[in-house]
């Protein structure tokens, strides 16, 4: 994406945690690859 402050792609990823739940993981990266800001982290857990 372009914005007015420069070139960044979204990086997302989803990890599985030990108690089964997943953490997804949202971060905005520059061309170069620098992590620029964590935009979103959560934890999913199935409903009981």
């Amino acid at each position: 994406m372009k914005t007015a402050k420069g070139s960044y792609y979204n990086r997302v990823t989803w990890s599985k945690n030990n108690d089964g739940s997943l953490t997804q993981l949202w971060k905005y990266i520059n061309v170069e690859g620098k992590v620029i800001s964590e935009a979103f982290r959560g934890i999913y857990k199935k409903a009981s």
